[in-house]
């Protein structure tokens, strides 16, 4: 298990390419929705390999660039937020989202709208701070188009309901991800203090 939080992502670049051969593969036998949604799930894996490994600094930029004076608030990135948000609930939640579009296709919808939420958030840190940051290329030419795609070719058949639902489904994510930070940044300050305490 340590060695998979060390190295869970570069496991999902080579996860990512997997699904991406298979996608190549199986293609003739997938719907069009099947096929970006299981791409979605690959796209994923390789913004976090930006993210974290090539070039990587994602925590670091967080922390230091984005919210610099909130760490005594418990705001800040831990590796155990890293960890949850990125793949408990991040694989947990695409994979699901990609195999369950024709019982849920509303809750596909909400998880594109995040996709597209966080390729939108990186490209405004960029434009704002007025350079690169860990995911900014994944998050622009692959997480913005997909997302473009998916609601260009579905959106004849969206429903105020199924619109209704597929914004609640992008409301918890965008309330799930910030609360994490916040309750493992505290947890980690919590470890810290005390080690400090102890070095006294």
């Amino acid at each position: 298990m340590n060695w998979f939080t060390k190295n869970w992502a570069a496991v999902g670049l080579f996860t990512g390419i997997l699904i991406v051969i298979i996608l190549i593969l199986s293609s003739d036998y997938l719907s069009y929705n099947e096929v970006l949604l299981r791409l979605q799930v690959s796209f994923l894996m390789f913004h976090q390999f930006e993210e974290y490994i090539l070039p990587g600094g994602f925590k670091k930029f967080f922390n230091e660039e984005l919210f610099p004076k909130r760490k005594n608030f418990g705001f800040n990135l831990s590796d155990p937020g890293i960890l949850i948000i990125n793949v408990i609930f991040g694989w947990t939640v695409y994979v699901f989202a990609a195999y369950s579009e024709n019982i849920f296709p509303w809750f596909a919808a909400g998880i594109i709208v995040l996709t597209v939420i966080n390729g939108l958030l990186h490209t405004a840190a960029a434009l704002i701070k007025k350079k690169y940051n860990p995911g900014l290329i994944t998050g622009l030419f692959l997480f913005i188009p997909i997302g473009t795609d998916y609601f260009l070719s579905n959106a004849d058949d969206m429903s105020t309901g199924f619109i209704f639902k597929a914004a609640l489904t992008a409301l918890a994510g965008c309330i799930i991800i910030p609360v994490t930070i916040l309750m493992t940044g505290k947890r980690e300050n919590e470890i810290d203090k005390k080690e400090n305490k102890t070095e006294m």
